[in-house]
C-alpha cells in the first residue's frame, strides 16, 4: 500500500475515533457509576451458633454444613449454652461472633440482652409482639424461618397428683439451665399460673435423670424433639408420668408462638404403650435468626439447605411444613419473604452458586449497557455519517455560487482559481467507503462546471 493510502486510512481512523471516543467515555463513566451499586460478593465462611453439641440444633447445623459445602460455603458451628447465648452473640456483633443462630421462638430479646427487668416475664405475650419486633429491628436481628417444632415435655414423679402446670406450686421443679430456651418458657408458664420459682432448680440434660433417681426432683420441664436421647430416657423411666396440657388452647391464645401438638397413645413404644394415653403438648418452634447484614445470597442458600433437611417432616411435622415463615418472634427478613413467595432465585436453579451470585450482583451493570451503550452504538454512526455529509454539502454550496458567477459572466481566471482551490480541498478530505459515492459525485460536478466554463470561454 502506498504512503498516500496509508495516510488516508490513518486520517479516516482518527476521524472515527474522534466521533466514537466521547460515546465510549460516557459509557465507561456510566459503568463506573453503576459499579458503585454492585453488592459485595458473599463471604466464603459463615458462622452459626448452635447450642449444646449433643442437642438438636447442633445436629441439624451439621446437615446444613454438608449442604452448604457443596456450594463452596464453609459453615462454622459455634457450640453455646442455648437460645439466650445465641441471641446475645448476634446482638454483640463482635468480629468473630456468629452471623446466624438457632433460637427457640418466644424468647424475650430483653432476656437475651441481659436486661434484668425482663427476666420475670421470660417470653412474650400477644401485646408485646409488635414491641419485640421493633426492638429486634433496632438491634439488627431478623428471622429467616422456623424449621421444626420443639415440644415442651412436663414430666413428674408417679404418685404426685399433678395434672396441669397449676399443680406445681410448692414442688421441686427443674426449669432448665441458665441461658436455655427451656428455662425461658418454663418461667413464663409458671408465671401464667402464679407459681413462684423459689423451689426451681437450674437443671437440664442428664442431671434431670440423676435428680429423679435420687428423689431430689418432683417435676421437670424439657424442650426437645421426640427423638432426643433425654426425652426417650425420660419416657422410658419407670416411675415418671407425662402431663398433658389440656388447656393448651388457652396458653396459645396468650402466646401465639406456641402450637398444639398431640402425641398419640403408644407413639413412642407401641409394645409398652408409651405414652399410655393421648398427650397434648405445647411447642415453640426452632427458628433461624440472623443479623440484618447477612448477605442476601446466603439467606437463599440457608433456606434451600433448610428445605432439603426439613422437607421430609418428623414426628409432629408434616412433610413440607418447614421451613416456614410462621411462629417467628423477630421480623421476617425481606429476602426470606421473597424466598417463601417466589422460591429460590431462578439463576441458582441453572448455575452453580458462585456463578449465579456473580450474575445477580452484576445485573446492575445492564443499566448503562441498555441506557447508554446500545443507544450510542446506534446513534454514533448516524452522527458520523451526518458529519461527512455536511462537509460534502458545504462544498456544494461553494460549487453553486461558482456556477452562478459563470452564468453572470465573471472573469474566467477568477473562476478557474476558485475551482482549483475547491478541487484541492476535496482531494484532501478522507471519507469511508460508505460515503465515497457522494465525494465522487462532487468531483464529477466540479469537472462538469469546469467543462461548462471552457465552452463558455470558447464561444466568447
Amino acid at each position: 500500500m502506498s504512503r498516500t493510502g496509508t495516510a488516508k486510512k490513518g486520517r479516516i481512523r482518527s476521524s472515527v475515533i474522534k466521533i466514537y471516543a466521547p460515546a465510549i467515555a460516557l459509557t465507561l463513566i456510566g459503568f463506573v457509576v453503576a459499579y458503585q451499586f454492585v453488592e459485595p460478593a458473599p463471604p466464603r465462611t459463615l458462622r452459626i451458633a448452635t447450642g449444646a453439641e449433643t442437642g438438636a440444633y447442633h445436629r441439624v447445623a451439621m446437615e446444613y454444613r454438608d449442604i452448604l459445602a457443596r456450594s463452596g460455603i464453609n459453615l462454622e458451628l459455634v457450640p453455646t449454652s442455648g437460645t439466650v447465648e445465641n441471641l446475645r452473640l448476634l446482638v454483640a456483633r463482635e468480629p468473630d461472633s456468629p452471623q446466624v443462630a438457632f433460637a427457640q421462638s418466644g424468647v424475650s430479646l430483653e432476656v437475651a440482652a441481659g436486661e434484668k427487668t425482663a427476666v420475670k416475664a421470660g417470653t412474650l405475650g400477644p401485646r408485646d409482639e409488635e414491641e419485640q419486633k421493633a426492638k429486634a429491628e433496632q438491634r439488627g436481628l431478623i428471622s429467616l424461618a422456623s424449621v421444626f417444632y420443639e415440644p415442651l415435655w412436663l414430666f413428674h414423679r408417679e404418685g404426685l397428683e399433678l395434672h396441669a402446670p397449676a399443680d406445681l406450686r410448692g414442688k421441686r421443679i427443674a426449669i432448665g439451665p441458665e441461658g436455655s430456651g427451656t428455662r425461658m418458657l418454663a418461667l413464663q408458664l409458671l408465671a401464667d399460673n402464679g407459681i413462684p420459682v423459689d423451689t426451681a432448680l437450674d437443671l437440664g440434660g442428664e442431671d434431670i435423670l440423676d435428680a429423679f433417681r435420687d428423689s431430689r426432683l418432683d417435676a421437670a420441664f424439657v424442650v426437645a424433639g421426640s427423638q432426643s436421647a433425654l426425652v426417650q430416657k425420660l419416657l422410658q423411666f419407670r416411675g415418671l408420668r407425662l402431663i398433658s396440657f389440656e388447656r393448651a388452647d388457652a396458653y396459645i391464645l396468650r402466646h401465639r408462638f406456641l402450637s398444639r401438638l398431640t402425641l398419640p397413645q403408644g407413639a413412642i413404644d407401641i409394645i409398652e404403650n408409651v405414652p399410655e394415653r393421648d398427650t397434648v403438648l405445647l411447642a415453640p418452634a426452632a427458628t433461624l435468626v440472623a443479623r440484618d447484614d447477612l448477605h442476601p445470597a446466603l439467606v437463599d442458600l440457608l433456606l434451600q439447605a433448610a428445605a432439603k433437611v426439613h422437607k421430609r417432616g418428623g414426628t409432629f411435622e408434616r412433610s413440607g411444613e418447614f421451613p416456614s415463615p410462621d411462629y417467628l418472634s423477630f421480623p421476617l427478613s425481606a429476602d426470606a419473604q421473597r424466598y417463601f413467595e417466589s422460591g429460590p432465585p431462578f439463576l441458582q436453579n441453572l448455575l452453580p452458586f458462585w456463578a449465579a451470585t456473580l450474575v445477580d450482583r452484576l445485573k446492575v451493570l445492564l443499566l448503562p449497557f441498555f441506557l447508554l451503550l446500545l443507544p450510542l452504538l446506534k446513534l454514533v454512526p448516524a452522527i458520523y455519517s451526518w458529519r461527512i455529509g455536511a462537509r460534502i454539502y458545504r462544498w456544494y454550496r461553494d460549487l453553486e455560487e461558482i456556477d452562478e458567477r459563470v452564468r453572470a459572466g465573471a472573469p474566467a481566471a477568477e473562476i478557474i482559481a476558485d475551482l482549483d482551490r475547491l478541487e484541492e480541498q476535496v482531494r484532501e478530505v478522507d471519507v469511508p467507503l460508505s460515503r465515497a459515492h457522494a465525494l465522487y459525485d462532487l468531483r464529477l460536478h466540479l469537472a462538469h462546471l469546469r467543462n461548462a466554463l471552457a465552452r463558455t470561454t470558447t464561444q466568447a
